[in-house]
């Protein structure tokens, strides 16, 4: 009985382990539900700040969806804020870029910010815009890892005695390896794009480019809100940048908010 009344407390904490997990994710998913429910309502009651915000706890919390994204920037265009628009629309096109709907939205937004930015002109920085804009990344990279299984299924297959297939599998072999070539290519050049030259936003309504890492430089020019730049070095409080025309210059880090910061 002595050795039953120490292992109860024991046997009670694991059976309520479990218990406890279970319900905190519960309470996780009802806190999700009201959120996105709360962030509708306000929407359709056209307090879209208020709507914006609560979307911004929702992504906070961990909901990372890109509908989420989506409702948030829209919320934010409706209030009038371009530039945290520009930015969770941006987000959302890297988890879903092949929705229409959303690139549209992005279009019009364009359309609707001060600085014209162009096309970007650095084959580099234009082919991984493209890249990203057919494939997430993590699609590209089962793309190449996809190709790679076809190549040595088929080599091995050929190997092993294709006999009257060893035509056909010379022919997937060809295939593969060329895709496989063009694919690992786009992955290695959005990589270092992503790693090197992230893609941010400028979220500030107006403020000054300078020719360097601080206001005693020159100031060259101003950039509006929903421009969309690539970062290339910070220091300090200060960030030099690159837009699509290859302009480059300095501005404060709080004006430039990254994409895949998000």
């Amino acid at each position: 009985m002595a050795k039953l009344a120490l292992y109860m407390p024991l046997m009670l904490i694991l059976w309520l382990v479990p218990l406890t997990a279970e319900t905190k994710a519960q309470d996780a998913v009802s806190d999700t539900l009201t959120l996105a429910q709360a962030a509708a309502a306000r929407f359709a009651a056209g307090e879209y700040a208020g709507a914006a915000q609560l979307y911004n706890l929702l992504i906070e919390s961990g909901v990372h969806d890109a509908a989420v994204f989506y409702n948030a920037g829209t919320a934010y265009a409706m209030a009038g804020d371009l530039g945290r628009a520009m930015l969770h629309y941006r987000a959302a096109q890297a988890r879903s870029p092949r929705d229409a709907e959303l690139a549209d939205q992005v279009t019009r937004l364009r359309a609707r910010r001060v600085d014209l930015l162009g096309e970007e002109v650095i084959l580099t920085d234009s082919l991984a815009t493209v890249t990203a804009q057919l494939l997430t990344y993590r699609e590209l990279l089962w793309a190449v890892w996809g190709l790679w299984l076809m190549l040595w299924t088929a080599l091995v297959a050929a190997i092993a005695g294709g006999g009257r297939w060893r035509a056909l599998l010379r022919t997937v072999m060809i295939a593969a390896l060329a895709g496989l070539v063009l694919f690992s290519g786009l992955l290695i050049n959005r990589a270092y794009v992503e790693a090197n030259r992230p893609a941010a936003v400028m979220i500030a309504a107006v403020a000054p480019v300078y020719s360097g890492p601080g206001e005693t430089y020159l100031e060259i020019y101003r950039m509006h809100a929903a421009a969309e730049v690539r970062v290339l070095e910070t220091r300090g409080e200060w960030v030099r940048f690159i837009r699509p025309d290859a302009r480059q210059g300095w501005i404060k880090q709080s004006a430039l908010a990254l994409v895949n910061g998000m």
